[in-house]
């Protein structure tokens, strides 16, 4: 049974999960509702508004960095990967010379 780690798919899946991570936390930061609770001061709803944009913002970080971290993650896997593989292959070499 064979097992190869296409490492390059780990790297290029953690590169653009770290990417992505960067372009949504401007875009999920500028949906807060803080604007609302004032259009709408004393009432029942500019409360509940606030409580919303604080709900959003801390569930928004906490979003960006799960994703930050799992891209980094997948691009530290694929550089491990990679180094095993190299270290076996010299390994390999040195041991049943050019066999």
């Amino acid at each position: 049974m064979d097992y190869e780690v296409d490492y390059s798919v780990l790297d290029r899946a953690g590169t653009k999960a770290v990417g992505v991570a960067a372009d949504i936390a401007g875009v999920l930061a500028d949906m807060h509702m803080n604007d609302v609770a004032g259009a709408i001061p004393g009432s029942m709803s500019a409360g509940v508004a606030t409580s919303v944009s604080n709900g959003w913002r801390e569930g928004s970080e906490s979003a960006v960095k799960t994703l930050e971290s799992y891209g980094k993650n997948l691009t530290e896997t694929a550089v491990a990967y990679r180094k095993v593989e190299e270290a076996n292959s010299r390994a390999a070499t040195s041991f049943f010379g050019g066999i």
